[in-house]
């Protein structure tokens, strides 16, 4: 979708700024698209990627497909249908990529800033990029409950 074409759409059919978090220079993507995006990003092949091979490097592009395509607000995708794909992966397989890629982002900085650098590359922006240092601390302040309830 074109920016004019997201303008046009956000006059027809909702209240602008309200129903959803779109911006006139947001992209909207296909999911094939933001595969094909991430693995030439990082110089993969999207077969190697839907395939079963495990290099470090492929996993860590499966990684990001993974993460990305979850946090993606327009696509709404489940975790069923983003392993589907990524050539028919079950669901646990994708909480285990996000998991992975939260924790690397928690504790690796320059990770998490070529994650946003991928962010800005795919859509333009990185207004909706979920990683920021207010996500951790909100994030650590639920686990210290998790834990304070089982301390009990």
């Amino acid at each position: 979708m074109t920016s004019r074409q997201i303008n046009s759409y956000k006059e027809r059919y909702c209240v602008p700024c309200t129903d959803h978090n779109l911006s006139s220079t947001t992209k909207v993507l296909h999911p094939e698209v933001i595969i094909r995006e991430i693995c030439s990003f990082l110089m993969v092949s999207v077969g190697r990627v839907i395939g079963n091979k495990r290099d470090a490097h492929i996993v860590f592009a499966r990684h990001w497909i993974c993460d990305i395509l979850y946090s993606d607000t327009i696509l709404k995708l489940s975790l069923k249908n983003i392993g589907r794909l990524l050539g028919g992966r079950d669901h646990t397989t994708v909480i285990n990529s996000l998991k992975r890629v939260s924790d690397l982002c928690e504790t690796d900085l320059e990770y998490r800033e070529r994650l946003r650098q991928m962010h800005i590359f795919l859509y333009n922006t990185d207004k909706h990029f979920r990683y920021t240092d207010k996500y951790f601390a909100m994030h650590k302040k639920n686990k210290v409950k998790k834990n304070a309830f089982y301390m009990v």
